[in-house]
């Protein structure tokens, strides 16, 4: 978990400052049967959890250059609380738009829906409230709940916004406490409330369990019937003849690098950071934004062999204007994908008159 991406990073050093609390507190292991921690072995996984831990955040430290989530965001302000409500909110009721476009668009924050996104919002914080008195009679989930809660949450309001994709790790730390949680009930303290409170966590677990699997199931259908990205449409058709040999330039490169996965060409230049390359250097010099006629007179700039067509590929419809203004023939465009900036339109450039 640790080497993935650093969402998982502090999930994994959450479970396991939690798994070391457990040990040194003489708790036993219930997915061993009962049976005590071997000291050795768990040495040993200590030293690994470790390892991996320092080795992520060796990569995970930026260059000095880095353009990526550049500086810290600190707002103690209302906008960081429902900023923080947010992120909530969209992790556990993630039901997406209707229209199917599921990518990134939470039905609650449509603009259509405002008043169900106050009523969703303020549901959700009272299921939070209700969790932290739920998740405070077992120590070990409720260390795994709150301060893995808090560390994503203190991650996507100072580092890294994040979108709903993230922000669903939320739910997964829920899902994780509440199995330990589970698990722990044997040897939780038992009060008179609970039953009811074993039935009201079970019940809104169930709940949340039903929306998700019903956003599944709209995401697997619309799949279906609309393609998630056109890059692989792309790709097929510069792989017609007349297109296998030309030069590609990209904009926006985050989305048109997808192309190349198995496009006939090895490279693409990127007006964005002005070089060439199979992949993206994530560095301050690709923070230029350039204007459409700034990329068109780029790709029209670059060196190339007798004959050779240059194909511009945008992830944005051009107006009419300036497809006359600057010379320019539409090649084709590949609409209907479900993520909307991969969508794609190309352009050959002209000679000027």
């Amino acid at each position: 978990m640790a080497l993935i991406p650093i969402l998982t990073l502090i999930v994994a050093l959450v479970l396991s400052a939690g798994l070391v609390a457990d040990f040194w507190v003489g708790r036993r292991r219930a997915v061993s049967g009962g049976g005590q921690y071997e000291p050795w072995a768990f040495l040993g996984g200590v030293i690994l959890i470790g390892v991996g831990a320092v080795t992520a955040l060796q990569q995970i430290i930026p260059p000095a250059d880095s353009g990526v989530a550049a500086g810290w965001q600190v707002d103690l302000g209302p906008n960081s609380f429902l900023g923080v409500l947010r992120n909530l909110t969209e992790a556990y009721v993630s039901l997406p738009k209707w229209d199917g476009n599921f990518w990134n668009h939470p039905v609650l924050f449509e603009r259509p829906y405002g008043p169900l996104t106050w009523i969703g919002s303020g549901l959700v914080a009272a299921y939070v409230g209700f969790l932290i008195y739920s998740f405070a009679r077992r120590p070990l989930a409720g260390w795994v709940f709150a301060a893995g809660s808090l560390g994503l949450l203190v991650l996507f309001q100072v580092k890294y916004a994040g979108a709903v994709r993230h922000h669903g790790m939320l739910f997964v730390i829920l899902v994780v406490a509440a199995w330990l949680a589970r698990n722990a009930s044997a040897s939780a303290r038992s009060g008179p409330d609970d039953r009811v409170w074993s039935r009201g966590f079970s019940s809104g677990l169930t709940f949340l369990f039903g929306l998700h699997a019903a956003a599944g199931g709209l995401a697997a259908a619309v799949e279906v019937t609309r393609p998630f990205s056109q890059a692989g449409a792309v790709a097929e058709f510069l792989q017609q003849d007349g297109y296998a040999e030309s030069l590609l330039v990209g904009h926006v490169d985050y989305t048109t690098i997808a192309i190349l996965a198995g496009s006939p060409q090895r490279q693409i230049f990127y007006p964005q950071a002005g070089r060439a390359g199979s992949y993206i250097i994530w560095d301050q010099r690709r923070l230029a934004e350039p204007t459409a006629a700034e990329v068109i007179e780029a790709a029209r700039a670059l060196p190339r062999r007798a004959g050779q067509r240059v194909i511009l590929i945008l992830n944005y419809r051009l107006g009419e204007a300036i497809v006359s203004t600057h010379w320019l023939r539409k090649v084709a465009e590949f609409t209907g994908a479900i993520v909307e900036d991969e969508n794609f339109f190309l352009y050959e450039p002209g000679a000027a008159p």
